[in-house]
């Protein structure tokens, strides 16, 4: 899966030591076979010293984003963007822009032509509970992917479409929450902010089980609200101060002391 330090490559690496017979997959079809790869010394002899057989590249299913999924976790979407972004490489590239408090790294995905002087921005997830929203927009990636070459809207095709124009996504803005709302506290790999996160309950989950307060849990692993953590007319908001919750209004709903907090607010796109 991929992570914020790698570069995303799913071929093998060629080394000016190797001759390899590849074959590319750019048409969304399964890749089942394997590689042979042979290694020749060129100032030793001109018949192969070795034969390596590599493992199959990559499996593309027909249907990459499975809606079936309960849920649809982080790693999940991680991996498949790794894959729509093999299968469909000439209009699908994914970056990463930033990092969660917890560590989890917040990828972005350009879906068009990346020269186009117009762009829409979306953004899903920002609230922990609402990772639904992440289902949504990775299926609809997936969904212009396919159809590029043959869906339309109002009459003009996505090629068209999509040849003037870009999307920028962020599929999941807060992966903490979400991972929290989905698995509980038991996914927060900083000792220090699961015991943050765990306080909440104690503080404002009276009359309901821990179960039903994480899966309503909305903020960030620092108990930032995202959707309340921007800087434009922060000195009016002020915010309440208060981390946040499972609550959707009073002191559980918390925007954090003042913006811009490290690893708070919304992954920044350059």
């Amino acid at each position: 899966a991929l992570n914020s330090d790698t570069t995303l490559t799913l071929f093998p690496t060629v080394t000016p030591e190797t001759i390899v017979e590849n074959s590319s997959n750019n048409e969304g079809d399964s890749v089942e076979k394997s590689e042979t790869v042979e290694v020749f010394d060129a100032e030793e002899t001109e018949t192969p010293e070795q034969v390596i057989t590599l493992a199959p590249t990559v499996t593309v299913p027909d249907d990459i984003v499975d809606s079936s999924k309960e849920p649809y976790t982080y790693e999940e979407m991680c991996e498949d963007l790794e894959l729509l972004a093999y299968a469909y490489p000439e209009i699908v590239s994914v970056t990463w822009e930033g990092e969660s408090a917890d560590g989890r790294a917040i990828p972005a995905v350009l879906f068009g032509n990346p020269k186009a002087e117009q762009t829409v921005f979306i953004q899903a997830a920002i609230h922990g509970r609402e990772h639904l929203t992440t289902l949504l927009v990775m299926e609809q990636l997936e969904r212009y992917a396919k159809e590029y070459d043959s869906g339309s809207y109002a009459g003009v095709s996505y090629r068209d479409i999509f040849s003037q124009g870009a999307l920028l996504v962020v599929p999941m803005s807060n992966p903490d929450g979400v991972s929290i709302s989905q698995l509980g506290t038991e996914v927060i790999r900083s000792e220090e902010l699961r015991a943050l996160v765990e306080s909440f309950y104690e503080r404002d989950g009276g009359g309901v089980t821990r179960e039903y307060f994480y899966r309503r849990y909305k903020a960030n692993a620092n108990g930032v609200d995202l959707n309340r953590n921007f800087a434009y007319g922060w000195e009016e908001y002020g915010g309440s101060g208060v981390p946040a919750g499972f609550s959707t209004a009073g002191p559980g709903v918390g925007a954090g002391a003042a913006p811009p907090q490290p690893h708070s607010s919304s992954a920044k796109i350059s």
